[in-house]
């Protein structure tokens, strides 16, 4: 069986998968969403839109926690001002929106493109860095600098769009 959280108590969580339905879930590290998968395996749901926020520390989310986002539905990944690092594949079925919140830095490190093709990424602050680059999809720019200051990063479209929304 898994959980399901709307946003009034993380109850006692498995490694079956935590599922987000509404509100905010915080975590202080990769134990907060329960036992680790023994295999990839969608480990966190968004069957709606809601928040998964690092609340206390730097996070590395274990590779096996794969993530799902419904149809429609928009994740939104809360670095609040931490590091978190999602090294499973994130994917959906349809096309989504996924938005990185907070003043740290959001690391996807899944080499597989899961998102469907018109999905939207929304950065608000912080910085975003990802190995997978972006298939068909969206990433929108809320600041200048969301993309990391580092010298040598790169975006990878593969067919997406860019767009600054900052001024």
């Amino acid at each position: 069986t898994g959980n399901t959280y709307t946003g009034t108590s993380s109850g006692s969580l498995n490694g079956s998968g935590t599922q987000i339905n509404a509100g905010t879930l915080g975590m202080y590290g990769d134990g907060s969403l329960g036992v680790v998968p023994s295999g990839p395996y969608a480990n966190i749901q968004f069957p709606g839109s809601a928040t998964l926020q690092d609340t206390a520390n730097d996070i590395s989310l274990n590779v096996n926690r794969n993530i799902t986002i419904a149809t429609g539905a928009t994740a939104t990944f809360d670095t609040n001002g931490h590091a978190l690092t999602i090294n499973g594949v994130i994917g959906s079925p349809g096309a989504v929106n996924v938005v990185k919140a907070g003043s740290g830095n959001l690391t996807v490190g899944s080499s597989s493109g899961g998102l469907a093709n018109n999905s939207t990424w929304t950065v608000q602050g912080g910085s975003y860095s990802s190995t997978t680059g972006l298939y068909d999809s969206v990433l929108a720019l809320a600041a200048g600098n969301v993309l990391g200051n580092a010298t040598g990063n790169l975006l990878n479209l593969n067919a997406g769009t860019l767009q600054f929304t900052a001024n």
